[in-house]
């Protein structure tokens, strides 16, 4: 007992210093490089004949929830917002791949958004899979067919077995071994800082954020197109609707901007 309060307290002293000037912590990028070994240990794992199923019902979800968090560069927290009955229901559209458009998953979030009054829908699309191969259809797949299994529909995409949304912590408890794994393996040298304290550097709120957008830029994405991706909910504000609008509806209108889009997401 007296060991776990020693604990806590240290957390609570190093939580009171990152929150006053004495320590400035700011969540450091996973580039799309990082976030692909990610994925693929993750993969590993998650195809392993004995992984369990709850194990491995853990890992798809969260898995879905970093490609698209990564893939459209959102925040940690606006990631979860993917509607589980809006996902189950329109895997099908950017499916097929053909002339006009490139093969895409669309995403609807469904939640109250900073500056904005009311619930509100936001619909975009992501790539199929991105320039640093990452497979976001793939990871999206299992999730709806998760969702499917369970009959689930009235609740967020990304969730735990009673319907309820996953915790940052949770992704987190998947990713940071990971990372520790990559940091400390020198197949993988240069892709994360040594020394780093990868559990206080690395979170969900930024990290996925900022390693879209430098990626991106690294890419040669140009700037009016992260700057289009990074104020799609200012964007989406004038055009967005309450959750009984027709997502159907709302895809289509967005069909002229859907090339800016995408050429984010191909390209992180």
């Amino acid at each position: 007992q007296g060991a776990m309060q020693s604990v806590l307290m240290e957390r609570f002293a190093l939580g009171m210093k990152i929150r006053m000037p004495v320590l400035s912590n700011r969540n450091k990028p996973l580039m799309g490089a990082v976030v692909r070994v990610v994925l693929d240990f993750m993969e590993r794992e998650w195809s392993h004949p004995d992984t369990g199923v709850e194990r491995k019902r853990l890992l798809a979800m969260c898995g879905g929830y970093i490609v698209t968090t990564y893939g459209y560069s959102l925040r940690g927290n606006e990631g979860f917002w993917v509607d589980a009955s809006r996902l189950r229901g329109n895997m099908h559209l950017g499916a097929v791949d053909n002339t006009r458009e490139t093969p895409h998953v669309c995403v609807a979030l469904l939640g109250r958004f900073k500056g904005e009054d009311g619930d509100r829908m936001h619909v975009f699309p992501l790539a199929n899979v991105t320039s640093s191969g990452i497979q976001i259809r793939i990871w999206l797949e299992r999730v709806v067919q998760l969702l499917d299994e369970e009959a689930k529909e009235s609740c967020p995409a990304f969730c735990d077995m009673e319907g309820y949304q996953l915790r940052e912590t949770e992704v987190e408890e998947v990713f940071h071994p990971i990372l520790e794994l990559i940091q400390d393996d020198e197949n993988y040298a240069g892709l994360l800082t040594q020394g780093l304290y990868v559990r206080e550097n690395y979170r969900c709120a930024r990290s996925f954020r900022r390693g879209a957008e430098n990626t991106a830029l690294i890419n040669g994405v140009d700037k009016e197109a992260v700057k289009f991706v990074h104020r799609w909910g200012r964007y989406e504000t004038n055009r967005g609707a309450r959750p009984g609008f027709n997502m159907i509806e709302h895809y289509a209108e967005g069909e002229a901007t859907r090339p800016l889009q995408l050429k984010f997401s191909e390209n992180v």
